[in-house]
């Protein structure tokens, strides 16, 4: 089931901006999200990734990309609101699920990859993604526990990369995907 344009639109630009704000933050050591885009490269980091759920919304829906790119720039400033006491941790919650085949990283990847465009930015923030560990959060400690079934050989780069993501071996995403896995093998 597709679903509205406006919905896609909001999961693959504020719920996506949203948690890899998170994840560059809790690499940084940074935990107030509002405190995470004061670093460039970090900006830089969140920006391409939503210049490549930009591409996709654009492509799909027909939304304007003048409008779409100041809907990007609306959410991130409000990402940077001081009065919003958001935390990383908080944010970043739920890796599990935050990367699960429809959800807001792998799905906008897996469509981009259909089209042949590009998802270095989104499979960047994969990557980052799958090093957020935070002990008070249950499936931060189940993807830790896989990972660490990888890199105690008990499982392949590809088969836990299907395993989170439900991409299978033929999909354009797949070799992407792949590799981010081994390097954490």
């Amino acid at each position: 089931m597709t679903s509205p344009p406006y919905i896609t639109r909001k999961l693959f630009t504020v719920n996506t901006g949203h948690a890899i704000t998170a994840y560059f933050g809790r690499a940084a050591g940074i935990s107030k999200i509002s405190e995470v885009l004061e670093s460039d490269d970090i900006r830089a980091k969140v920006e391409a990734t939503l210049a490549e759920t930009k591409d996709l919304i654009v492509r799909k829906f027909g939304f304007e990309p003048e409008v779409q790119q100041a809907y990007i720039e609306k959410i991130i400033s409000r990402f940077e609101n001081p009065h919003l006491p958001d935390t990383v941790e908080r944010v970043g919650r739920g890796p599990l699920r935050k990367i699960s085949r429809h959800e807001r990283f792998i799905g906008p990847a897996a469509e981009l990859a259909e089209m042949g465009r590009p998802t270095d930015a989104l499979l960047a923030t994969v990557e980052v993604l799958l090093a957020f560990d935070v002990a008070e959060d249950e499936e931060s400690q189940q993807l830790q526990a896989k990972l660490a079934s990888l890199k105690a050989g008990e499982t392949t780069p590809a088969a836990l990369a299907t395993e989170l993501n439900g991409i299978e071996s033929g999909h354009p995403l797949f070799g992407g995907l792949e590799k981010v896995f081994a390097k954490l093998a």
